[in-house]
């Protein structure tokens, strides 16, 4: 059984590309950009919404079919298409550069997973099935929102005021 190594990764103003523009690309967008990722999208055809993006200068969009060459300088990469050719393409071209490439409902052609995330302020409770039930890491996340609220959050940053001092 192959072990993963649970981590958080800081993303600020590093070139993250995703490959894709429809509604699963465009979740994963926002999860980037709230992280203050600097997210180039590489699709065809996109979402009214990263569209949107690219005119409000969140985002670079290049309204174009894949090519290795938009690899250069990414520090990590989503396939986000429903094209199984070009989601292997991606992974094969992150591979040989040794990116991070998460292509999404394959975890065979990943090498890292995205955990489904429960934040409550500087609090992050990650749950990751290592890609075998997304819906079951929902499920549980769902579970923990509602044990653990807001307040959480905010004795947390009182615990970072005390710590300081």
């Amino acid at each position: 059984m192959k072990e993963n190594y649970p981590v958080f990764l800081d993303l600020c103003g590093k070139k993250c590309l995703v490959v894709g523009g429809g509604a699963v690309a465009t979740r994963k967008v926002k999860t980037l950009l709230a992280v203050k990722a600097q997210v180039t999208v590489v699709s065809l055809q996109c979402t009214g919404e990263i569209q949107k993006l690219e005119k409000q200068g969140h985002i670079t969009l290049i309204q174009d079919e894949y090519k290795e060459s938009f690899l250069q300088g990414a520090f990590l990469v989503i396939s986000a298409t429903n094209d199984r050719r070009i989601n292997q393409q991606v992974y094969r071209g992150c591979v040989s550069r040794n990116l991070l490439v998460n292509v999404v409902d394959d975890p065979k052609h990943s090498n890292f997973f995205v955990p489904s995330v429960v934040s409550r302020g500087h609090l992050s409770i990650a749950i990751s099935t290592e890609g075998r039930s997304p819906a079951f890491a929902r499920h549980l996340r769902e579970e923990l929102e509602q044990q653990y609220g807001p307040e959480y959050g905010e004795f947390l940053e009182v615990l970072g005021h005390v710590r300081g001092q």
